[in-house]
């Protein structure tokens, strides 16, 4: 048996499969987005484990017997948000999610960046990470971190010009 858990925007989806891959049984439970300013879209953590339960129950209530037997759990997730955690690993603030708008500015300048899309092959959209982060840090509902660090990433660097997607690493003609 195997359990497959997926967070989307709207909903968290559970489904359970035998070793055969057959569907045994299905369930989900219902997600909010909240939209406290134009342009803005969050949802809170917590919500998600939540969901994860009663999903889990609804599974439970017709195949409890092949829930105790999974041997293995699949997850996937909404597309990137951005879920700040302090040094606790608590939820600092809700998740600003691939569909929020609000570093529009950000985005723009970046993209307006012609080695961005020379080096990644794509456009910058308020949605990715890195925008949402800049735009915290300058409405300084953010601290700055430390550039070059492991917490930075890949996608960070990428953003920060630094990056080559088609390498997977850092581009040598940016670093220069």
């Amino acid at each position: 048996m195997y359990l497959g858990l997926d967070l989307g925007t709207s909903s968290l989806k559970a489904l359970l499969i035998d070793n055969n891959q057959r569907i045994l049984g299905s369930a989900s439970a219902p997600l909010t987005v909240e939209r406290p300013h134009h342009g803005w879209s969050e949802q809170d953590p917590d919500s998600w484990i939540e969901a994860t339960r009663i999903a889990l129950a609804e599974l439970g209530k017709t195949h409890a017997v092949e829930l105790a037997k999974v041997r293995g759990i699949g997850l996937s997730g909404h597309m990137h948000g951005a879920t700040t955690i302090d040094r606790d690993g608590k939820v600092i603030r809700p998740c600003i999610l691939w569909n929020d708008t609000r570093s529009y500015k950000e985005a723009a300048e970046l993209d307006a960046d012609p080695i961005f899309r020379r080096l990644t092959g794509t456009i910058v959209f308020p949605g990715f990470t890195e925008t949402q982060m800049d735009g915290r840090q300058r409405a300084g509902s953010l601290r700055p971190r430390r550039q070059g660090s492991a917490a930075e990433g890949l996608p960070a660097a990428l953003a920060k010009r630094r990056g080559d997607f088609r390498d997977v690493g850092f581009s040598r003609n940016v670093l220069a």
